[in-house]
């Protein structure tokens, strides 16, 4: 019994991890996660900032945060450990660089990462509630898919679209994500998890399949 608890008190320390003996981090908040994750992929304190809509030395006050909570000294160690946690995505290659620029594309404003992976033929459905999405539905065609999520976006300015979990088999990418958009015209804010599916041949989707739980979804007013 002592050697378990002398065991579990030791996970992820010592010369293994960042943490003291018996110590476990703080969970990082939501912006906390964002702001490593645009680190992770090259952005700096200026660039999140404009992202987010938050001010550099808001972004530098979270990154002190992140330190303190994840017991490291930098920018480079907190998106390791962060990484390790699996808080954050790092090394992404192949298909998982290939979503991951097309979701950081949604967020910057930038639709040429998705345009370019779609097959002309593309095969895509969502199940989003159509009250709230127009684009939910099932469409055949890259055209006909580009046409609705011009319909999405110019309802919805999306503040957030962060992949917490990838899993690649063969042909198949899953990933879900954390999700918020703010609804242009009322300012209302929509906060929701959502999983895609995608089946690539080569580095072209020809098949997306979006499942989306209604019971997470929430309108909110901002004040």
């Amino acid at each position: 019994m002592s050697r378990q608890s002398d065991d579990f008190n030791g996970v992820g320390t010592g010369a293994d991890g960042p943490f003291p003996k018996g110590h476990f981090p703080e969970v990082l908040t939501r912006r906390e996660i964002e702001i490593l994750h645009w680190g992770a992929v090259g952005k700096t304190s200026a660039e999140q900032a404009i992202i987010l809509e938050i001010s550099p030395s808001t972004v530098n006050f979270h990154m002190k945060n992140i330190y303190k909570k994840l017991n490291v000294n930098n920018r480079a160690q907190a998106m390791v450990t962060a990484s390790d946690m699996g808080l954050i995505h790092l090394d992404k290659g192949g298909r998982k660089k290939l979503l991951g620029d097309v979701y950081d594309g949604f967020v910057e404003g930038n639709a040429a990462p998705l345009i370019g992976i779609l097959d002309e033929n593309i095969d895509w459905l969502s199940t989003a509630p159509q009250a709230l999405f127009p684009h939910a539905g099932h469409y055949s065609g890259r055209d006909s898919v580009l046409a609705q999520l011009q319909v999405i976006t110019r309802l919805y300015d999306c503040r957030r679209f962060l992949p917490k979990i990838f899993v690649e088999e063969k042909d198949q990418v899953a990933v879900y994500l954390d999700v918020e958009l703010k609804h242009r015209d009322s300012g209302n804010r929509m906060f929701f998890d959502v999983a895609h599916f995608w089946t690539f041949r080569g580095d072209v989707a020809v098949r997306y399949v979006e499942i989306f739980n209604t019971a997470l979804a929430h309108d909110h007013q901002t004040r």
